[in-house]
């Protein structure tokens, strides 16, 4: 690979992290702070989600963690962040089951 390529392949890596970060998420208005912190712990979680090895539920106790903070019930937070799932989902072409969580 030379490296204009693997110039290329990070210029593109990099606008889909931008892309995920600047979406607007329907009821994303649910959880305070910084709209990118919290959209960053979600990309940075999001494979392990897809494997499955974390639920939605301990990514909402990630995101208490890491100190972002919700103004509505927990229950209404999950969509947001189902929403943000999705869309990487999407925009990776990545098969993503969340199932009966």
């Amino acid at each position: 690979m030379t490296t204009l390529e693997k110039r290329m392949e990070h210029d593109k890596k990099n606008e889909k992290i931008e892309r995920i970060i600047n979406h607007t998420y329907i009821g994303e208005g649910y959880i305070n702070g910084s709209q990118k912190v919290w959209k960053k712990v979600v990309l940075y979680h999001f494979n392990q989600v897809v494997r499955k090895q974390i639920t939605v539920t301990a990514l909402i106790e990630r995101l208490k963690e890491v100190g972002i903070t919700f103004n509505q019930d927990e229950k209404l937070v999950r969509y947001p962040i189902i929403d943000c799932l999705e869309y990487i989902a999407k925009i990776s072409k990545i098969d993503l089951d969340l199932g009966a969580e």
